[in-house]
């Protein structure tokens, strides 16, 4: 009696490089999830530039709005300055709260002195007593520069988080 050395069946080669229509398959895949990631990144940083953007042209169309004739602004005026304010207030606090999740000691550095505008803002916008060309105008410069500054806070982390990686 002869022995037979039997050898079981080898796995089928399933190699996802060798054969071309998974290589393409692959790519294909590749391709589209980068595309996804591309466009959800854009489409995020476009909605937050354009937030910004359109408080810059509110605190504009503010101050175009104002006559040098006018030693009084209206209340419908001071509203719009007030809402502008609130807005800017939750633009820092959504980028802040983004930063700082789940954090409460640390915040935007400022959204501090936007709640203290904020808070001297409130008196002068529903006071029946009537507010000074001056007085709106330098609640307004003080809106566009805390704007100013939390863009620049912005774009200056951006890019020094970008050397940082380069």
């Amino acid at each position: 009696m002869k022995l037979i050395d039997i050898e079981p069946p080898a796995m089928p080669n399933l190699s996802w490089f060798q054969n071309s229509d998974h290589l393409i398959l692959l790519g294909t895949l590749g391709a589209l999830a980068f595309i996804m990631l591309f466009t959800i990144l854009l489409l995020k940083t476009r909605h937050r530039l354009t937030k910004t953007s359109k408080l810059g042209l509110q605190l504009q169309k503010l101050h175009t709005q104002i006559s040098s004739s006018q030693s009084n602004v209206s209340p419908q005026q001071r509203w719009q300055l007030y809402q502008t304010g609130l807005e800017l207030k939750a633009l820092i606090t959504t980028h802040s709260s983004a930063k700082y999740p789940a954090s409460s000691h640390h915040t935007h550095p400022t959204l501090g002195m936007l709640n203290t505008l904020l808070n001297q803002m409130e008196p002068l916008c529903f006071s029946t007593q009537p507010v000074s060309r001056e007085t709106y105008l330098q609640l307004l410069l003080q809106l566009q520069r805390l704007l100013e500054q939390h863009s620049y806070h912005r774009h200056s982390l951006k890019h020094l988080l970008t050397s940082v990686h380069s």
